[in-house]
C-alpha cells in the first residue's frame, strides 16, 4: 500500500494521510507504517455501536451523538455506568461493555472525523450494500474469478456504465481482432510463398516457356 500511495500521489508533498476503518488492530498498524498519517474510526462503525448504547433508553440518541460531537466522553462513560448498574442477562451486559469499550477506546479517532481535511470514508457501506447484497447476503458459493467478476460488474453497472454497450464493444472488438489475425496469417503465408519461389529452382520457370502454369508460379511470386 505505502508504494502505491508513494506512487499515486508523491508523499514528499501530501500533509496528511487519514487512515478510516473499524478500529481493529491491524488497521490501525497503518498508523506505523504510513508516514503523516491519521487514523479516524469510520461513520459507518461509529453510527453501529451508538445505535446499540441506544437501545437500552428510549430517545437518548441524540444526547449521545450530542456528547460524541461536542467531545465529551464523560457524559458516555457515566451513561454506561448508570446502565451497568442495573440488572441485565449476560448477553446484554456483555454488549454494553463491549460498545463502552469501543466508544471510549476510539475516541480520539471518533474526534478526528471533525477535522476540516477528513473526508467520510464510504468503504463499509459500499462492501455492504455494493458487494455483500449481491455475493454473501444469500447462500452462494462464488470462483475467485466468478467473484471477482460479478464485483466488477456490479461496480460498473452503479457507476452508470451501460452493460450492453460495453458488451457489444467487447465483441466487436474481439471481431476486428479475428479479422486482422486472419489477414495477417494470409499475408505471412504469401510472404513465405514468395520467398519458396524466389530461393527455388522451378523447372517450368526455369525453362522460360510461356506456358499457363509458368505465368500462374510467376503470379505466386509477385
Amino acid at each position: 500500500m505505502l508504494d502505491y500511495l508513494d506512487a499515486a500521489y508523491d508523499l514528499d508533498h501530501v500533509e496528511k494521510i487519514y487512515l478510516s476503518g473499524a478500529g481493529a488492530n491491524w488497521i490501525k498498524a497503518g498508523e506505523k507504517y504510513l508516514p503523516k498519517c491519521r487514523f479516524v474510526l469510520d461513520s459507518f462503525h461509529l453510527a453501529k455501536y451508538v445505535r446499540k448504547a441506544a437501545g437500552f433508553v428510549p430517545n437518548i440518541m441524540p444526547i449521545l451523538w450530542d456528547w460524541i460531537r461536542n467531545d465529551f466522553p464523560s457524559g458516555v462513560e457515566d451513561y454506561f455506568t448508570l446502565l451497568l448498574e442495573e440488572e441485565h442477562p449476560a448477553s446484554e451486559r456483555k454488549s454494553l461493555l463491549d460498545t463502552r469499550r469501543y466508544l471510549l477506546n476510539n475516541w480520539e479517532a471518533i474526534q478526528r472525523q471533525q477535522e476540516p481535511e477528513y473526508v467520510s470514508c464510504s468503504a463499509e457501506s459500499h462492501v455492504s450494500h455494493i458487494l455483500a447484497d449481491r455475493l454473501s447476503s444469500r447462500p452462494l458459493g462464488w470462483s475467485l474469478v466468478g467473484a471477482e467478476h460479478i464485483a466488477k460488474t456490479r461496480i460498473f453497472c452503479l457507476n452508470g456504465g451501460n452493460l450492453l454497450s460495453a458488451m457489444t464493444k467487447k465483441r466487436d472488438g474481439e471481431t476486428k481482432q479475428k479479422q486482422v489475425e486472419r489477414l495477417d496469417r494470409r499475408v505471412t503465408k504469401a510472404k513465405a510463398n514468395r520467398h519458396y519461389l524466389e530461393t527455388s529452382t522451378v523447372p517450368v520457370i526455369e525453362a522460360g516457356r510461356k506456358t499457363q502454369l509458368f505465368f500462374a508460379l510467376r503470379g505466386l511470386g509477385r
